[in-house]
C-alpha cells in the first residue's frame, strides 16, 4: 500500500529573504549555521522511544519543509521547484535533493550542503519515528514550489520508488513523480 500524504501553503511568507531572523527559534538552531556546526536533532524531543504522536509528525513535516526552502534558496535563488527524496535503507535514512531552477533541472550536491543533509536524515528519523510502526515509510518524498506550497508523499514498500538521478537516462526530477 502506498501512503500519500499532502498538506497545503506554508503558513509563513519570503523565509529566504527574511534570513535567520525569520526563523521560528528551533528550527534557526536547525538550519543555521553555526561556530560549532549545524545543530541536529534535538534530544529533548527526540521521539524514538515514544509513542506515534500526529501531533509531533506534522511539526517536524513543516519543520522538514521550512528547512528545505531555506536551503534552497541559498543554493539556487531562481529555484522554481524542488524535490527532497529521504529513503529508509535498513532505517538508516539517505538523503537526495533536486531542484528546476532557470537552467534546468540540477541535483544538489550533498557533500556540499553536508550539514542540512546530515540534519534532514537525523529528522526523517524522527518523523519515521512519530508515525504508527505499523506502517513505517520506506522512502518520503517532499515537492517544494517556489511559492512555498509543498506535498509530501510516503511510500511503505517501495524504497526505489521516486528515484532522483541523472545517470540511464534520468532528468534529475523524482521518477514516477
Amino acid at each position: 500500500m502506498t501512503l500519500h500524504r499532502s498538506f497545503g501553503l506554508l503558513g509563513w511568507s519570503a523565509l529566504a529573504a527574511q534570513g535567520p531572523q525569520g526563523l521560528s527559534p528551533s528550527l534557526e538552531k536547525a538550519v543555521v549555521p553555526r561556530t560549532g556546526g549545524w545543530q541536529t536533532a534535538d534530544p529533548d524531543t527526540d521521539c524514538r522511544n515514544a509513542m506515534p504522536d500526529p501531533a509531533h509528525n506534522a511539526s517536524l513535516t513543516v519543520e522538514l519543509v521550512q528547512a528545505f526552502a531555506h536551503q534552497m534558496a541559498l543554493i539556487d535563488p531562481t529555484w522554481q521547484r524542488a524535490y527532497l527524496r529521504i529513503a529508509m535503507h535498513s532505517n538508516v535514512p539517505e538523503a537526495k535533493a533536486s531542484y528546476v531552477g532557470a537552467t534546468g533541472v540540477e541535483i544538489v550536491d550533498v557533500r556540499a550542503h553536508k550539514p542540512f543533509f546530515h540534519w534532514v536524515t537525523a529528522t526523517a528519523t524522527q518523523l519515521r519515528d512519530s508515525l504508527p510502526a505499523a506502517k513505517p515509510f520506506k522512502v518520503a518524498l517532499v515537492v517544494l514550489s517556489s511559492d512555498l506550497s509543498y506535498e509530501v508523499k510516503y511510500d511503505d514498500e517501495d524504497e526505489r520508488r521516486w528515484a532522483i538521478s541523472k545517470l540511464n537516462g534520468g532528468t534529475g526530477v523524482p521518477v514516477g513523480h
